[in-house]
């Protein structure tokens, strides 16, 4: 879970408007897929307005205390702190009304994979001659990664740690 809230209320009318937000960070942008925002209803007059960092995701009315949850697009967020503004659309001509949207329980929820435990491993075989024939070895391995994405990498010969860092991936 991204971020949980217990209760929020937004109201629009010719008098004036109140409006609400929620912010949540997230820290691996290409790693955060299907988020979903999940709340119970208890006053709902009139359309919804619900905007991922100013992109409008959402604008209709909400019929039942549990709506379907809302999937937010992945194109509109961005590393770090994200906003979800929730406003009452404005109710127009009908000057008398007033529009209004009390939720509560509210949930964030996505699919975060935590990269930081993947593995490889690879085997060579050194055999007798070639061992007792090494005055010298080098390894050399160049990592395929993207910079600020990267978690540590540790390299072992034979359970022995040879290196034990965040790579240079080049950035």
């Amino acid at each position: 879970m991204l971020q949980q809230q217990s209760g929020m209320y937004v109201k629009s009318s010719v008098f004036g408007q109140k409006t609400a937000s929620l912010t949540f960070e997230v820290k691996d942008l290409g790693n955060t897929k299907n988020l979903l925002l999940t709340f119970i209803s208890k006053v709902h007059k009139g359309n919804l307005i619900v905007k991922l960092n100013g992109n409008e995701v959402f604008s209709g009315e909400i019929t039942k205390e549990n709506p379907e949850p809302l999937r937010l697009p992945e194109n509109y967020l961005r590393n770090g702190q994200n906003t979800i503004e929730f406003e009452a659309e404005k109710p127009g001509w009908m000057f008398w009304r007033r529009n209004r949207h009390q939720m509560e329980t509210m949930q964030l929820t996505a699919d975060i994979t935590d990269v930081s435990r993947r593995q490889s491993e690879n085997i060579f075989i050194v055999s007798a001659t070639e061992k007792s024939n090494v005055k010298r070895a080098i390894i050399r391995f160049t990592p395929d990664c993207r910079t600020g994405t990267t978690g540590k990498l540790n390299a072992l010969i034979n359970s022995h740690s040879i290196y034990y860092a965040v790579p240079d991936c080049g950035g």
